[in-house]
């Protein structure tokens, strides 16, 4: 007798890392910091400002100290420091463990066990973090780890090679060096960046000293600062830009974009959920029947003629290969492929040195996986003993 279980027990999420810092949860926690590697943790809640206004400096650390292999090696062997945050308010039994009163609390681990100290650097700026790391392992940073993504323009004519370089989009922050708003806004603007790193073919995030170009400035009738301008390319190649009028938080430039641009990225810099699934009611309609006829062991033919209707209802080819590739197991290997993939696919995403690229690739597939799971009603999980 099949045993059946509703499928919503069955879909993944992958653990996500903090850009370049590791985000840990009440299961990976332990795990981290007795990882043998020495590592600042953060305890941190969402709804924090202080947190908020720590989190830019924070990544900044996390890409000045090795957490991967492949890193470990362009280092020429330098040691691993791993920076790790995990959010005190979810996680309370941890926070409890560890003395946790307030927020941002900052503890250091030697990585050798759970004894811990308090961060007793001379304050928050990136600089006492360094210091403080290198007074307890002797690692030094890596010099050259930051980089920024931002696209710094000089003038109207980088401007305008940056609007016919090809991407959907610019978001471009109009800034001065006195402006203390802007200030506030850098960081940010940093942080944005780096989360659309891996989609720079798409849209790039910029920024323009406003005083040093007055034509410019004239131009779009500028007279404040930070001003926001976004360059929609998608609907003309010589655009009028967009004025920003919305609140400056994270998120909502996150949504923004992912919105206008057709991005699926997260906070954290990663994929979301949706990212390479196509949601359409023939679609939904074939992924169910797909389900179902297989689970009903249907003949090889009729199988084989829902893959056509598949293939002809998606319309971007590389969608349409890992689909259809997951159609064409399900016929061979039965419907528990999925779910059988999908933990696969869970287990390598878990891991912190999977590299940005790799896990764009992987975090795709598991939601294709997700998305045949969450199509079918029921899947059978094992033979009742």
């Amino acid at each position: 007798m099949k045993l059946l279980i509703s499928l919503v027990w069955l879909l993944v999420t992958p653990i996500l890392t903090w850009g370049a810092v590791i985000k840990a949860t009440d299961k990976t926690f332990d795990s981290l910091v007795n990882s043998g590697t020495p590592a600042l943790v953060e305890f941190y809640a969402s709804w924090c400002g202080h947190c908020k206004t720590l989190e830019p400096t924070y990544q900044d650390l996390g890409k000045l100290y090795v957490n991967s292999e492949e890193t470990a090696a362009v280092a020429r062997g330098a040691k691993l420091v791993n920076i790790i945050k995990i959010d005190g308010d979810i996680y309370r039994k941890i926070s409890k463990r560890f003395a946790v009163r307030g927020y941002p609390t900052l503890l250091w681990f030697n990585g050798k066990s759970n004894d811990f100290e308090p961060y007793t650097g001379k304050g928050r700026e990136l600089e006492n973090f360094t210091s403080f790391i290198e007074s307890k392992t002797g690692i030094k940073p890596l010099a050259s780890a930051l980089v920024s993504n931002v696209v710094t323009l000089e003038s109207q004519a980088d401007l305008d090679h940056l609007l016919a370089s090809g991407k959907k989009a610019v978001f471009l922050a109009v800034t001065a060096t006195w402006c203390g708003h802007c200030k506030n806004l850098l960081p940010l603007w940093e942080q944005l960046a780096d989360i659309y790193s891996l989609d720079a073919d798409k849209i790039a995030i910029a920024r323009i000293d406003g005083p040093s170009n007055g034509d410019f400035t004239r131009t779009y009738g500028i007279s404040q600062y930070p001003t926001i301008l976004f360059y929609d390319l998608s609907i003309s190649s010589d655009p009028k830009p967009l004025l920003w009028d919305a609140d400056r938080h994270l998120e909502t430039f996150i949504k923004f974009i992912n919105g206008h641009v057709g991005t699926f990225r997260n906070t954290a810099g990663e994929l979301n959920s949706e990212a390479g699934v196509l949601r359409t009611e023939e679609i939904e309609s074939i992924l169910t029947t797909i389900y179902n006829e297989a689970l009903a062991q249907a003949p090889i033919e009729r199988m084989s003629t829902l893959v056509d209707q598949l293939n002809q209802h998606i319309v971007t080819p590389d969608q349409a290969r890992y689909y259809i590739h997951v159609a064409n197991s399900i016929i061979k290997k039965g419907p528990m492929y999925v779910s059988k993939e999908a933990t696969r696919l869970q287990n390598l995403l878990s891991k912190s040195k999977i590299q940005a690229q790799k896990r764009d690739e992987l975090t795709q597939k598991l939601n294709v996986l997700n998305h045949y799971l969450g199509s079918a009603q029921t899947l059978p999980v094992h033979d009742e003993l």
